[in-house]
């Protein structure tokens, strides 16, 4: 009897580590899964920032480009040779 349950928990014992074995390689493809979504979203919300702070930069060198142009207008009235 003895060695009839020593079998059965050999058994019991082995189905559960494979089960848990399942699990484990579920839970590791789940986890690259959700590493791989959330690298995809950082590269989108990278570029989004870029693209807005690009704009941005833009939009301030026409702002510069306007402030030299008045200055660069201003020098030349005033330099009267």
């Amino acid at each position: 009897m003895d060695r009839f349950l020593e079998q059965y928990n050999r058994e019991y014992v082995k189905k559960v580590m494979i089960n848990q074995q399942e699990i484990f390689k579920q839970q590791v493809r789940e986890l690259h899964r959700l590493y791989k979504v959330q690298k995809m979203l950082m590269i989108e919300t990278n570029y989004k920032f870029r693209q807005t702070y690009d704009e941005s930069i833009v939009d301030c060198k026409l702002k510069e480009c306007d402030i030299d142009l008045t200055l660069s207008i201003g020098c030349k009235m005033s330099s009267e040779s």
